[in-house]
């Protein structure tokens, strides 16, 4: 059986026994768990009360647990257990005995148990294997073996803070080592003078063990240095240390022949026995140290705050309730509809229900309700109130463009119902003299009143509105309305919503001494090309005497290049002339100073019709005349000339004529180009004469006769026709379109009458 603590001969015994209730977790403060190897039960008790309330933990199926520690932050409590079936095991629990659970089994011989609560690693010890292992403290993911090749390993622990594990091994060669948490660099700290090793603690910067061979309890620094003998147990009658733990001041230990803990200030004086007489084989010990939370002093109101595990209990005051005793019953506003709720001076609240209205909390309604939806029309004009006791009357009406229907006056009886018929307003029909405009539709809405569901290219309240009156086209574009708006139709170069975007270049403005070619073009599209000329005596720019430079239209509708602009080529260019160019004429009119190149401001342009046409507008005028003004145009509008009688006869020879002869005794053909020797008579179309080039009328052929070369013309600059002679007699021959002009022949003289073209365009081969 146990015994208490005696002293050798003197007979001193120290005795400390508490009665007080049973051990409750939740109200322990520093508590103290000790394994009973011999009856398989975990107790545990209260620090605070001297373990007076020591009791056992509600596990299951606990046959010879060893072991034990504690987790603060899930508040489970772990231990290895030597007997289960089918093998040794480490189990855990909350303090209360719920989520029991195996966290490692298929073991052997797991004397040593520590946990390492910051990493959540759990470490144990097997003596007869020989290793240290490892695995997650909730037990999953795969076990690991840090530490093998050890003798009996028992007891483990932890020293987070460092990162060391230590572990007494009293096998052959006992000792107490020490590793990393990985289980390297292990070494040796103690042994000699040492034979079973049980339990291991450290403190500070203090490490304690028991051996239970030599009974005695040592401490030394943590690398084994400076050690010394705490307390010599030898004395003591049937001893046998197993578990330490320090606390406080004292160094407290299980052993087996005592059936309480014992304990030793750290001084090694006045070892005494501690606790109630409970243990019959006491084996591991913890003791859980809690801070204490009471010293924050979280309750309110007056409250009295009991400090317990990982936490405190506040006892609340009348009136307030609450984790902390701050929750005032009246706070969370329990009386409903208006009532005025005051606090109890027991416990709870009361309400005080206004008129209308009771129960506990005020729900109960005794009275009547006027229940109006929010959308209705219905209007209260006389009695309005929230409640009506049974006697009070409401009257209803309804607004313009509703019809009233039920009881206008209706009361309150004393079962709470109202009399009469339910009030009602019925809308009468807007859309009866027809608002919308434009064949829109009209629809009736709820709340009253009317909506027109326009047409396409109509708005407004009553669709009144075309949305393309207010012109919203621009840049000539065309307005179309549709559904919900318009749409443009925009000139080519712009588009947009609103035809605002210019998809091409606009003429480039040009400097002084500087023309644009293009000038009769509105808008240039991507890709087009500017050409620039600078007048007489001047160049482009930054070149040495370029007279022409070109810039390029970009597709977002900007020139290429910097602004064109031309610089004097001498200290005294000559200026430009201004003046009229030849003014352009229509068929059947002649220009008669066709060889002035150039008219000055002031002078006249005389122009002639065709025999058998007119002036246009005269009745027998026959001539015309032009002035050239200032600003290098022409007065009036351009010279036309009709027709006067069916039949017109040919102009005479000192008209513009192409002669076409037969001449020597093979009948050879000519045709004699009047006008500079030799004439060309051309369509609108290039001419190439060397390096000269020139434009030609519309319609016309050339023709070249008497020669056996050819001449080139061009409708483009890369597509040639070559007309030409193929011998000196009558036969002649056009390479190309258009055919020969009509009415030539030989070898009889005739006339082609070429006074519709512009004989001042003919070039001299």
């Amino acid at each position: 059986m146990g015994h208490l603590l005696v002293e050798g001969l003197l007979g001193v015994v120290w005795v400390f026994l508490l009665l007080g209730a049973a051990f409750q977790p939740v109200q322990a403060g520093d508590f103290a768990l000790v394994a009973d190897l011999h009856n398989g039960t975990i107790y545990g008790g209260s620090m605070g009360r001297g373990l007076a309330d020591i009791a056992p933990l509600p596990l299951n199926d606990v046959k010879r647990p060893v072991a034990v520690d504690y987790d603060p932050i899930d508040r489970m409590v772990y231990w290895s257990d030597l007997a289960s079936l089918p093998s040794p095991r480490i189990s855990r629990a909350h303090l209360n005995g719920s989520s029991q659970m195996i966290v490692v089994d298929q073991l052997h011989l797991p004397d040593g148990l520590a946990l390492d609560v910051e990493a959540r690693m759990m470490y144990w010890t097997d003596g007869i294997i020989g290793y240290i292992g490892r695995v997650r403290m909730d037990g999953t993911g795969g076990r690991e073996t840090i530490v093998d090749g050890l003798d009996k390993p028992r007891t483990i622990i932890i020293d987070h803070e460092n990162g060391f594990i230590y572990w007494t091994d009293w096998g052959n060669s006992s000792k107490i080592e020490r590793a990393d948490l990985d289980g390297s660099n292990r070494m040796t700290l103690v042994s000699d003078d040492l034979v079973w090793p049980n339990g291991v603690v450290k403190d500070g910067d203090k490490l304690y063990w028991c051996d239970a061979n030599l009974d005695k309890i040592e401490r030394s620094d943590l690398s084994g240095n400076n050690r010394e003998l705490l307390i010599d147990l030898t004395s003591y009658s049937n001893i046998h240390p197993f578990d330490l733990a320090v606390y406080g001041d004292y160094v407290y230990w299980t052993d087996w022949g005592y059936v309480t803990l014992i304990r030793v200030h750290t001084s090694g004086v006045g070892a005494q026995n501690y606790g109630p007489h409970t243990f019959q084989q006491s084996g591991g010990l913890h003791i859980e140290k809690e801070p204490n939370y009471c010293d924050s002093t979280p309750c309110h109101n007056g409250a009295t705050c009991v400090d317990v595990i990982n936490g405190f209990s506040c006892i609340c005051p009348a009136g307030y309730q609450g984790l902390t005793c701050f929750e005032d019953p009246c706070g969370s506003g329990p009386c409903a509809n208006g009532a005025t709720c005051t606090i109890l001076p027991t416990s709870g609240f009361n309400c005080q229900c206004p008129s209308g209205y009771a129960g506990p909390t005020c729900m109960m309604v005794v009275h009547c309700v006027v229940s109006l939806d929010p959308s209705d029309v219905l209007m209260v004009t006389s009695g309005q109130r929230d409640v009506y006791l049974p006697g009070e009357s409401v009257t209803f009406a309804c607004p313009d463009g509703y019809q009233f229907g039920g009881s206008a006056t209706r009361f309150c009886q004393s079962d709470f119902t109202w009399s009469g018929q339910p009030a009602e307003c019925i809308q009468e029909d807007p859309c009866g003299s027809r608002p919308c405009a434009n064949g829109a539709t009209c629809t009736i809405l709820p709340t009253g009143g009317f909506n027109c569901q326009c047409p396409s290219g109509y708005a407004g309240p009553t669709c009144m509105m075309d949305r393309c009156n207010s012109g919203p086209c621009l840049n000539g574009g065309t307005c179309t309305s549709v559904q919900g708006g318009f749409t443009c139709h925009c000139l080519a170069g712009y588009d947009g919503d609103t035809c605002s975007i210019v998809i091409g270049c606009l003429p480039p403005i040009t400097s002084t001494h500087v023309t644009l070619v293009e000038s009769d073009i509105a808008l240039f599209q991507a890709g087009e090309v500017a050409t620039f000329m600078c007048d007489s005596g001047y160049a482009v720019t930054g070149s040495t005497n370029d007279q022409s430079a070109t810039r390029v239209c970009l597709s977002g509708g900007t020139w290429s290049g910097e602004p064109v602009s031309c610089s004097p080529t001498s200290p005294n260019p000559t200026p430009p002339v201004i003046g009229c160019l030849p003014p352009i004429t229509s068929n059947h009119v002649t220009l008669v100073e066709s060889d002035v190149a150039l008219f000055q401001a002031g002078e006249v342009a005389t122009f002639m019709c065709d025999r058998g046409y007119a002036v246009t507008g005269s009745r027998s005028d026959q001539s015309a005349t032009r002035v050239c003004l200032s600003g290098g145009t022409w007065s009036g509008d351009q010279v036309l000339c009709s027709l006067t009688s069916p039949n017109p006869t040919p102009a005479p020879p000192e008209k513009s004529y192409v002669s076409a002869i037969a001449g020597g005794g093979c009948g050879l053909a000519f045709l004699i180009l009047v006008l500079f020797g030799v004439l060309v008579v051309m369509k609108r179309r290039r001419i190439r004469n060397g390096d000269r080039t020139v434009r030609v009328p519309v319609n016309m052929d050339l023709i070249v006769a008497g020669k056996t070369n050819y001449g080139e013309a061009h409708h483009g600059s890369d597509n040639p026709t070559h007309i030409y002679e193929t011998s000196v007699c009558q036969s002649w021959q056009a390479h190309g379109n258009p055919p020969p002009p009509p009415h030539v022949s030989a070898p009889d003289p005739i006339y082609m009458d070429v006074s519709d073209y512009d004989t001042s365009l003919v070039s001299k081969i």
